[in-house]
């Protein structure tokens, strides 16, 4: 039994022994290389990446020469081999490069040139690996290792300008690359509000930028519609501001746009309303167009035709008035009421200037201003038709009933807000009522 033991023993450890020759060659006999470093980092106008390698092993092991073989082998950057080639490339490839350790040597370098191609590219890496190495085995864990090159170059500059024009127009924005890039560069772009509002000064605008790879410097233009709001506002600002920029950097981040006033100080003009003696003449002053700043127009009345007095009587047509109208921001009209005078006897119609002025305007423009004439109709009692109309009847005799008047001069013109005597008398039968005026005239001062 032990005997049949030992042989399945002898032949299970044959069957997976290795040759001893080869044993001893490949793990005790052999030194052992890598990268030092399972990195290594350089700016790229460093010139050049020094790569170092290790070799252990025992004294025995090391008392021989072993060779290795370095290769660059792809990555971000962009090989090449040489600097001063066009394009110019990122590093200098070594293919196959062969690293010599003396005997007893544990330390050795290899040099990979780095370009400086003056053009922002960002940080980029190159792989390394090394391979078939002679009287020596490889640290399979540290045979690959990774060059960072950094970028020393600046990211193209982002600048914007400020512009103006007059509202109304397109404003157009340069927004400008300086530098030089190997990468795409974008940035956002936005409208914000300052005096001039949007959608009601200027349209609202955003979107992106991009450029591509180029030597700069290059100007795109963010174009932007004003409104001419017919409003005096003064000159006006917004702004259009950049933000997120990718592959570039911001020399400044704001344009401001001035949208310049067309519309100047409004003009103030009288209309000419008319009215019955007696009664308010009412005026009304209108600006050609709002404004912002607070506008005053003065006024005075004057005779045309008329006369004028402190106190109706004494054949004044109306009372002499003046005054001054504020107009806040926005407003565009403001009433002016004259009184007149009933004259109690027949007379053509009368006429009253009203004269504008003086003016101011806030924004220090000037108001132009337009007079005009206001009537005084005549109330003419040889032309009054005053028809009167029963709509009740009264119980006894000598009692009034109630009656609508309505009063019309000889044009046909109802006049209305005035008090007409009546009496109401019986006619014939106890049921037939007549109205009939007691007083052949208005009496204008008294409102109905």
């Amino acid at each position: 039994m032990r005997r049949w033991v030992l042989a399945f023993v002898a032949a299970l450890t044959g069957a997976l022994a290795l040759p001893a020759a080869s044993f001893a060659a490949s793990s005790k006999t052999l030194p052992v290389i890598q990268f030092k470093f399972t990195g290594t980092t350089v700016n790229e106008n460093g010139g050049q990446a020094s790569i170092s390698f290790t070799r252990s092993g025992s004294t025995t092991q090391l008392n021989t020469t072993s060779t290795v073989k370095f290769s660059t082998n792809g990555g971000t950057a962009t090989g090449g081999s040489a600097c001063g080639n066009v394009p110019t490339p990122d590093y200098v490839t070594a293919t196959n490069q062969v690293i010599t350790f003396p005997a007893g040597n544990t330390l050795q370098t290899a040099v990979v040139p780095v370009c400086n191609q003056l053009t922002y590219d960002g940080n980029e890496t190159v792989n390394m690996v090394i391979a078939s190495p002679t009287n020596a085995q490889l640290n399979f864990q540290k045979n690959t290792s990774v060059l960072n090159i950094t970028e020393t170059n600046a990211k193209a500059a982002i600048s914007i300008g400020n512009v103006s024009g007059a509202e109304g127009t397109i404003l157009s924005f340069p927004v400008t690359l300086t530098g030089a890039t190997a990468l795409p560069v974008t940035v956002s772009y936005a409208t914000a509000n300052g005096s001039a509002i949007a959608g009601t000064d200027y349209t609202t605008k955003s979107g992106t930028l991009t450029w591509g790879p180029q030597t700069l410097p290059s100007t795109q233009n963010v174009t932007v519609q004003t409104i001419n709001n017919g409003v005096e506002d003064g000159n006006l600002t917004f702004t259009l501001v950049l933000s997120s920029p990718i592959n570039g950097s911001f020399t400044n981040t704001t344009g401001t746009g001035t949208i310049t006033n067309v519309n100047g100080a409004p003009s103030a003009s009288a209309d000419s309303p008319s009215a019955w003696e007696g009664s308010p003449l009412g005026f009304t002053v209108t600006l050609s167009h709002a404004s912002t700043y607070p506008i005053t127009v003065g006024y005075t009345t004057s005779n045309f035709g008329s006369s004028f007095g402190v106190l109706c009587g004494l054949g004044a047509d109306y009372i002499i008035t003046s005054g001054t109208l504020n107009f806040p921001a926005g407003t565009l009209t403001e009433p002016v009421s004259v009184p007149t005078c009933a004259s109690g006897s027949t007379q053509f119609d009368r006429l009253v200037l009203l004269i504008l002025g003086p003016t101011t305007d806030g924004s220090g423009g000037t108001v132009t201003t337009t007079n005009n004439l206001g009537t005084i109709k005549d109330l003419d009692p040889a032309s009054l038709a005053l028809s009167v109309t029963q709509s009740g009847t009264p119980g006894n005799l000598g009692q009034l009933g109630n009656a609508v008047a309505t009063a019309k001069n000889a044009s046909g013109d109802e006049l209305s807000g005035h008090l007409v005597r009546f009496e109401l008398y019986q006619s014939g039968s106890s049921t037939d009522y007549v109205c009939i005026p007691s007083v052949g005239r208005l009496w204008e001062s008294e409102d109905a």
